[in-house]
């Protein structure tokens, strides 16, 4: 009974938990748990903004012929 309890009420009594942490330590520890989402999200920002420099030099090329 007392193991469902902890399950339904997310006690944790192995873990230290420190209520008064920054907003950016909890940022830091999000991107250090979730390195693959960030470093896709990364890249896929950069293929974005690199297409469009394309883009913009393609047309530029196409308004000089």
């Amino acid at each position: 009974m007392e193991y469902a309890k902890d399950i339904i009420y997310n006690l944790k009594y192995d873990k230290l938990v420190n209520k008064n942490q920054s907003r950016t330590s909890r940022l830091i520890q999000k991107i250090k748990k979730n390195k693959l989402i960030i470093l896709s999200i990364t890249l896929l920002m950069g293929l974005i903004i690199f297409d469009y420099f394309l883009i913009k030099s393609f047309i530029k090329l196409l308004m000089v012929l």
